[in-house]
């Protein structure tokens, strides 16, 4: 396994700078004001949140049109058998450029969660603060 970069968020401050990271980090949540077992959940999901890579949503929009083309094929067989080479291309295509839009749909969900998360945190942080 990789070894990430940590990043420790230790106020709101820190929390609102990790918004702006784009490259996957070990995000480690250190805060008096924060329930230790929360913290320590809390930094489990956005370290996987940060790593996310878009496999599983690529998986399931590939089948889909893995799906989605073997239909069309058995629909319009007699097409498919006039022009065998052009009609596999297309579907190989097809189910290619999904697979790709599926790894692209799960990164930027798994981004867009992980900014949620951080916002959230950073809220929290920020309504805990205690007197000076």
């Amino acid at each position: 396994m990789r070894a990430f970069p940590e990043y420790h968020i230790v106020d709101a401050a820190s929390a609102r700078y990790a918004v702006s990271i784009r490259v996957p980090m070990r995000f480690v949540v250190e805060s008096p004001l924060l329930d230790r077992q929360d913290a320590e959940q809390a930094s489990g999901r956005l370290s996987a949140l940060s790593r996310e890579c878009g496999c599983s949503t690529g998986a399931r929009f590939l089948a889909l049109s893995t799906f989605f083309c073997a239909a069309c094929i058995c629909l319009s067989f007699r097409v498919v058998w006039m022009h065998p080479i052009s009609s596999v291309s297309l579907a190989v295509l097809a189910c290619f450029l999904s697979a790709g839009i599926g790894k692209t749909v799960g990164i930027s969900r798994a981004r867009n969660e992980l900014r949620v998360r951080l916002l959230s945190i950073c809220q929290q942080l920020e309504s805990q603060k205690e007197p000076i």
